[in-house]
């Protein structure tokens, strides 16, 4: 992640634009950026303009969710997906949902000759859930969940 600092004008233009700046192909931080998302369809809800200067509490609350992300400039990832010599290979899938999310994530687990056991993170992807005009269950967003795992 490049360093952040706040436009002199934010508005829910630059907030998208930030959060649509950061650079996630496999979903290794979708948990943190899913709070981000939920927050800008929240935008939505008020009805705000794209290039309306938004309110000191709103800039306040993207300040500090935004600042939680620089936090993740020291994350790093072993790029090792499996083990050497694998004897079994597993894929084990797992997601979950809310009113305002759902994610899914897949893992793979690997298992040597020597019986050492491996497990990564493989992908997850997450969405928020459309809430204009829908009075979705979370049972009716898992199973949009459980599609988004096939």
């Amino acid at each position: 992640m490049k360093p952040w600092t706040p436009p002199k004008r934010m508005t829910k233009r630059s907030l998208l634009s930030d959060i649509n700046s950061i650079y996630d192909p496999i979903g290794l931080i979708t948990p943190v950026l899913i709070k981000g998302k939920v927050f800008l369809q929240q935008l939505w809800s008020l009805k705000i303009d794209w290039d309306e200067v938004l309110s000191d509490d709103i800039c306040s609350r993207w300040t500090t969710f935004y600042s939680s992300l620089l936090q993740l400039v020291d994350l790093s990832v072993p790029r090792k997906v499996l083990l050497a010599d694998v004897v079994t290979l597993q894929i084990h899938g797992f997601c979950d949902a809310s009113q305002l999310a759902f994610s899914a994530c897949v893992y793979l687990r690997s298992v040597a000759l020597n019986c050492s056991v491996y497990i990564h993170l493989y992908t997850s992807k997450s969405r928020v859930c459309i809430n204009e005009g829908h009075d979705y269950t979370v049972a009716r967003v898992m199973c949009c969940c459980d599609i988004s795992l096939n």
